[in-house]
């Protein structure tokens, strides 16, 4: 479980969120909406551990294995696809190297046969016999053909070396998924591919943005709405927040408008009676009420006339 405690976030003059509170538990869906600029990125980063906040906490489990998209595909050039994506798990790789370094020598004693049964344990624990089919599954889901998967990932364009870096990610399984627009560079087809291992094979948390409206109706059993400068959870997908937002939205200027109304009343009465000796002390009383009233908190939203459309983020 991740917990956040009171976060606060500013660029400069420019703040983000304060004082929020959120809790991501295990196995869920956590879908990330906002406008554009409102923190979204800045949130996962956090998450992540690479950027400090200005105040507030982020708990997150040590032995919770984070598994985030890296945009660092050039550094695979002259590696083949599919062992990309199994680099995923360098422990893995490791003992498979080493075991097959093993078997290759031509003086084996008991204290290799000794190390070869370690690493097969070590290959068995982390399912490294089912690594390859899977890592190809992966990768043809995400419309990566066989054709490319012993080849290098020079061959590939620049869109398709995030499908699989994105297979790399997915091949981790990881406790915890932090994905900023996972269906950018997919075809249709593959995103549907991506959001059924989501919500069918993936057993982690998922904590993810996108501006794919579908996506997120498909995949997110909650959404974190980055808004007046806090972040609000609602249970649901994004057409269910829509409907949580709007009423909230409505219900607000109805406490505003009952707020104006009202004080616009009992100062029209003190203006008109204050003066009259037979009604001072029901103008004061007024007065009274007055000085009484709540004035309904405001804050200013980073969306685009916000009650009237939610569709920008």
């Amino acid at each position: 479980m991740i917990s956040i405690a009171d976060l606060a976030m500013n660029y400069g003059k420019k703040t983000l969120f304060e004082k929020s509170s959120v809790t991501f538990n295990p196995g869920k869906s956590y879908g990330l909406v906002g406008a554009n600029g409102s923190g979204k990125s800045t949130l996962l980063r956090l998450i992540a551990g690479e950027e400090k906040p200005n105040s507030g906490t982020i708990s997150v489990p040590r032995d919770l294995k984070l598994g985030v998209l890296r945009q660092d595909h050039f550094q695979y050039e002259n590696i083949k696809v599919i062992d990309v994506v199994l680099l995923g798990k360098p422990a893995l790789c490791e003992a498979l190297r080493e075991k097959e370094k093993i078997l290759e020598s031509e003086n084996l004693d008991s204290q290799s046969g000794h190390r070869l049964g370690q690493l097969e344990e070590m290959i068995a624990e982390a399912d490294g016999y089912v690594a390859e089919p899977f890592a190809a599954e992966v990768l043809s889901g995400l419309g990566i053909g066989t054709g490319f998967h012993t080849g290098p990932m020079s061959a590939l364009s620049g869109g398709f070396k995030l499908r699989v870096l994105l297979a790399q990610l997915l091949f981790q399984q990881p406790d915890v998924l932090l994905l900023d627009e996972p269906t950018n560079h997919l075809d249709i087809v593959s995103i549907r591919w991506l959001e059924n291992y989501l919500c069918t094979q993936f057993e982690g948390t998922l904590i993810f943005i996108s501006h794919d409206r579908n996506f997120l109706n498909v995949v997110a059993s909650y959404i974190i709405d980055i808004d007046y400068e806090e972040l609000r959870l609602y249970t649901g997908n994004y057409e269910q927040f829509l409907e949580a937002k709007t009423l909230a939205e409505t219900q607000k200027r109805k406490e505003i408008e009952n707020y104006e109304r009202k004080t616009a009343e009992l100062q029209a009465f003190v203006d008109r009676f204050r003066a009259k000796a037979t009604k001072a002390r029901q103008a004061q009383s007024r007065v009274k009420q007055l000085d009484k009233m709540e004035v309904p908190e405001v804050k200013r939203s980073s969306r685009i006339s916000p009650d009237l459309s939610f569709e920008q983020f």
